[in-house]
């Protein structure tokens, strides 16, 4: 690992880890999307012997995919261990076992799973061709993983506060096919997330840690507070996309 990109993971974590307490209150647009992933894995009718979550977060939709295989052994992992805290008291079962690694440990566990999951949290790997590969050897035979990731488009409105960007379409499905992932699934969704303005916009983004930018993409000129604060409605835009793949 490059030390920028170890720098670059480090931040990443902070974010998350300062987000902690305000995350669940916050995550509106995680949950619907995390929602609808469940209903999306629910319509593939597996039978996964083992499962893992990559990038659990506080376990809001973790709990949900548990009870939705209960009698699975679950894995879950975050980078975060703040965020780690509040998963393991809602994620109260023997069935279920706790990590902090990060997308690129996987081959710590030591172990092969049937179902890999992961909502609104892939985006974050600073290689995510690296992570896909990392993913890959962690699945069991023709084992599966099923994920919602932003896409470019994904707060566009804030392109003038923030240079973070995001791939297209196109470049993650080339991702998946160079991992040997087959792609069983996959659609495309806009949300729309509406706030009083522009300030309040942004200080959701930081209460659920999804405030990181690059600072080498960061010289840009930002808005004084009286602008973002001017009481106006203002919207943020989420491209998402959901895919379902299989080990070849």
């Amino acid at each position: 690992m490059t030390q920028n990109m170890h720098h670059q993971k480090t931040l990443i974590t902070h974010c998350f880890n300062k987000a902690a307490a305000t995350y669940d209150a916050h995550c509106n647009m995680q949950r619907l999307c995390g929602v609808a992933l469940l209903e999306i894995l629910k319509s593939l009718n597996l039978n996964p012997a083992s499962i893992i979550d990559l990038g659990c977060g506080t376990g809001l939709i973790t709990q949900k995919l548990a009870e939705s295989f209960s009698r699975v052994p679950l894995y879950v992992i975050d980078s975060a261990e703040q965020m780690l805290e509040h998963a393991k008291t809602r994620l109260n079962s023997s069935l279920i076992k706790v990590f902090k690694l990060d997308f690129d440990e996987l081959h710590r566990l030591g172990k092969n799973f049937d179902l890999a999951f992961s909502n609104m949290a892939l985006h974050w790997s600073p290689n995510l061709a690296k992570t896909l590969s990392a993913i890959y050897h962690c699945l069991a035979k023709e084992g599966v993983l099923i994920f919602a990731i932003p896409l470019k488009g994904t707060l566009k409105e804030l392109k003038s506060y923030s240079r973070r960007e995001f791939l297209s379409f196109q470049e993650v499905e080339r991702l998946l096919v160079s991992a040997n992932l087959k792609i069983l699934y996959h659609n495309t969704q806009i949300y729309e997330e509406n706030f009083v303005n522009a300030l309040e916009a942004l200080r959701s983004l930081k209460r659920v840690g999804a405030n990181y930018v690059d600072h080498r993409k960061a010289n840009i000129a930002y808005p004084t507070f009286k602008a973002l604060s001017s009481p106006h409605n203002f919207s943020l835009t989420y491209n998402t996309v959901f895919f379902a793949t299989q080990k070849l």
